[in-house]
């Protein structure tokens, strides 16, 4: 598969391959794609009885309630996906 990005997403590209987070350009693209695939998960998820919303709004709350001393975004945020996908799943949805 072959896409044309436009210049402004063509720049984009280049400046996250030139932090070095990235390495190549399908590198940037699947990053973005697995984003656009959890924001429609959630999508689906607010569209049958609000799950996604409502199990964000309620991971927000649990983590601004909490008293974190050592926050590594890395891990937090997998254990908030992870928790999402379980609920999406058990809502009868196959989360990405």
């Amino acid at each position: 598969m072959n896409a044309t990005l436009s210049g402004p997403y063509r720049e984009l590209v280049s400046q996250l391959i030139a932090t070095g987070r990235y390495e190549t350009e399908g590198e940037v693209v699947r990053a973005g794609l697995r984003l656009l695939e959890e924001q429609e998960s959630l999508r689906w998820a607010d569209r049958h009885d609000g799950l996604g919303t409502a199990t964000l709004r309620e991971l927000i709350d649990e983590g601004d309630a909490a008293e974190y001393t050592d926050w590594n975004p890395d891990k937090d945020f997998a254990e908030a996906r992870a928790i999402l996908r379980a609920r999406l799943e058990q809502a009868g949805h196959k989360a990405a």
